[in-house]
């Protein structure tokens, strides 16, 4: 069975096919007010204005193509179960191959009734124009099948269920501020757990975890938590490969974004299970590899908030919008790596380096000692 792969995709995944985007410098709301244009109180107040605007968007429609964005998209249906959930209204999906395609906020190429919203009809290229009075068979003025500020979004609910089946979620062209971008995220905070096991609080559950992991005890909590990270942990690994390898064909977008994107679920997801891994090896007292697990862990982590460095445009406040600050989670596991190391290397902590060639008598830092053991087993290998 092909795994689920969710996409949610924004205007930016259109931008390199030519269309014009509402919220950017220089974009279409700065040209027409939103209140004017994109609102029900807008459309009683001049339906003509409204139709023309659309009517524009129709016609700029027809002197686009999908990108290679798109048609990467849609070739990965032939491994995947995709799913693309877009907040844009034009069809540059579907041109380019994609056949399950979630329109959140409406489509351009559509009309419908205004007594009746059930009542859509799809526009041909030839008729792509709607006059401010036109009328469907039954009598109904129609309007555009957009979802205007102020109005629900009737394929939410839709977008929510496909979301929660998802083994893969993937953004293109919009923020992770959004739901539900960054919800995997969230659980990544090893940090949590980090903090509690520094502190000794390893008996009873992580009340902030409460309504994300409910269980009895830590134990408990952070099995389920290994469990889910895990099993995202595959997906992920399984999806990077095709990912980079479609991204050699396609546009600075596909890597920027959808590479980039799956790349730091990655290091958060593999930095999360090696911490999770080196718990099990403490209470083992597997005391040296516990520490260069966790260190192991601390780069992950470290590695993924180099990734977000320099934080500006797409990315900008990336990390304080997800509450996952990279460098901030691999200096907690960073400073836990002492506490296996007081057990297993102490009291002298020299015993570790002794066996290292060219190691000083002098015990060094943890992240030192480390970086050495892990040299030299590599060396080994």
């Amino acid at each position: 069975m092909k795994k689920k792969l969710v996409v949610l995709t924004g205007a930016g995944m259109s931008v390199e096919s030519g269309l014009s985007t509402f919220r950017d410098s220089g974009g279409l709301w700065d040209r027409y007010p939103v209140e004017d244009v994109a609102t029900p109180e807008g459309w009683e107040r001049n339906p003509a204005l409204v139709q023309e605007f659309y009517n524009k968007r129709r016609k700029e429609l027809l002197t686009v193509e999908p990108n290679k964005g798109h048609f990467g998209l849609a070739t990965l249906e032939k491994d995947y179960d995709v799913t693309v959930i877009t907040q844009n209204v034009d069809n540059l999906h579907e041109r380019a191959g994609s056949t399950h395609v979630i329109h959140l906020h409406g489509e351009l190429t559509k009309v419908r009734s205004t007594k009746n919203e059930n009542r859509i009809y799809e526009l041909s290229p030839d008729h792509y124009e709607i006059k401010a009075d036109e009328t469907d068979r039954y009598g109904d003025q129609l309007r555009p099948h957009i979802v205007w500020f102020g109005e629900a979004v009737p394929m939410i609910e839709p977008a929510i269920e496909i979301t929660e089946e998802a083994d893969i979620f993937v953004v293109i062209g919009t923020s992770l501020n959004v739901y539900p971008a960054a919800g995997l995220l969230r659980y990544v905070r090893p940090q949590v757990f980090a903090s509690a096991w520094l502190c000794g609080k390893t008996q009873g559950p992580i009340q902030e975890l409460a309504a994300l992991l409910p269980a009895e005890s830590y134990a408990e909590q952070l099995a389920a938590y290994q469990q889910l990270c895990t099993s995202a942990l595959e997906n992920y690994e399984t999806l990077l490969p095709g990912c980079s390898y479609a991204g050699r064909a396609t546009t600075p977008l596909w890597q920027e974004q959808v590479v980039f994107s799956v790349r730091l679920y990655l290091y958060a997801l593999r930095g999360a299970v090696r911490f999770c891994t080196a718990r099990e090896q403490f209470l083992e007292k597997d005391w040296q590899n516990c520490f260069c697990t966790l260190g192991r862990a601390a780069d992950d982590f470290g590695a993924m908030a180099a990734l977000l460095q320099p934080k500006t445009g797409f990315w900008a406040g990336f990390c304080s919008d997800t509450m996952l600050d990279g460098a901030l989670t691999a200096r907690v596991l960073t400073g836990l790596m002492a506490i296996p190391r007081a057990a297993g290397d102490g009291p002298d902590y020299a015993a570790w380096q002794a066996p290292l060639p060219g190691a000083p008598a002098a015990p060094v830092p943890d992240f030192t000692l480390y970086r050495a053991l892990v040299q030299a087993e590599t060396k080994k290998v």
